[in-house]
């Protein structure tokens, strides 16, 4: 009888540490939910900078790439490489049409068409920047070429509508405006010459 009295103090022993490690463990389990929130809205954050900074990655290669296009197009025109210059300038306009340098892409399309003696196309490229990019620097210079081109093509009132309305961008471009009612005046008596034959 006093082994089973020894062997029950030792059973009941047993079960009180074990009920003491079961509560042990419910405690951790507890304090593991309890803080797995945080750890889930940690795991968020770092998802979240991780995304932004696949945008920030995606955006600047985005900015690199037709920069960098423009600037070999640019490059190429400058070395007088025309037919590489005319592909990739176009290539700048398709892919890049609202780019803030797609206007000054137009504009070397332009030039090139006019130094390769191709009026309509050049009329087209700079007639192009003045409608879809009304307000960007380009306009100006698209204004006097396209005078000029009118002017040396005969269409005097056509050139003479284009200086008009360079004359608007006087402040913006003062030489360009000078330089166009300069060309009006000189030009003016050479279309009334025209205009009694």
């Amino acid at each position: 009888v006093a082994e089973m009295f020894t062997t029950m103090q030792k059973l009941q022993e047993n079960f009180q540490k074990s009920l003491g490690q079961v509560e042990e463990l419910q405690q951790v389990i507890k304090d593991v939910m309890q803080k797995q929130p945080e750890q889930e809205k940690k795991y968020q954050e770092i998802q979240k900078r991780y995304e932004e900074l696949l945008r920030n990655q995606k955006l600047l290669s985005e900015q690199a790439i037709p920069a960098k296009l423009f600037a070999r197009a640019r490059d190429a025109y400058k070395a007088e490489k025309f037919d590489e210059a005319m592909k990739d300038f176009k290539k700048f306009t398709q892919n890049f049409g609202s780019h803030p340098l797609a206007d000054n892409a137009y504009l070397y399309i332009g030039d090139i068409h006019r130094k390769r003696k191709e009026l309509s196309p050049a009329l087209l490229a700079y007639s192009t920047i003045i409608k879809k990019y009304p307000n960007e620097s380009e306009v100006p210079r698209a204004l006097f070429r396209l005078g000029l081109l009118s002017y040396q093509n005969g269409q005097c009132s056509a050139g003479r509508r284009y200086f008009l309305q360079l004359s608007r961008y006087r402040r913006q471009a003062p030489k360009l405006a000078k330089d166009a009612r300069q060309f009006y005046r000189r030009s003016s008596r050479f279309c009334k010459k025209r205009r009694r034959r």
